[in-house]
């Protein structure tokens, strides 16, 4: 049952998880100011670093945003969660990043 889905997507802080897994993968790709990125060793890479460079896993992380916003229409306060916390977090998407982004900002904003 969707309506019933919802409450435990809403109750367990489902979004909210997403959310801080994104965040805390965009911290692991950072390097300290003055090191240069390609100084970086390849376990510091992060998720969020590829979905920023690689077109394809924008486009697939953008479609499944869509989708679970989609999804959730029929539960207001589990649509504007995801509106505010996933789709419109202008600061998880742009903010503070030290990545290159292009892939990524091109398919948010097309």
């Amino acid at each position: 049952d969707h309506a019933e889905n919802a409450r435990e997507l809403l109750r367990c802080g489902g979004i909210d998880v997403i959310e801080q897994l994104l965040l805390a993968s965009k911290k692991i790709g950072k390097h300290p100011k003055g090191t240069p990125s390609s100084s970086m060793p390849a376990s510091r890479s992060s998720l969020f670093a590829a979905l920023c460079s690689s077109e394809q896993m924008s486009y697939e992380l953008v479609e499944s945003l869509l989708v679970l916003r989609s999804a959730s229409q029929h539960s207001v306060p589990l649509e504007t969660k995801v509106f505010t916390r996933l789709l419109f977090n202008v600061q998880l998407w742009f903010g503070q990043s030290t990545t290159n982004g292009a892939a990524l900002h091109l398919t948010l904003l097309p």
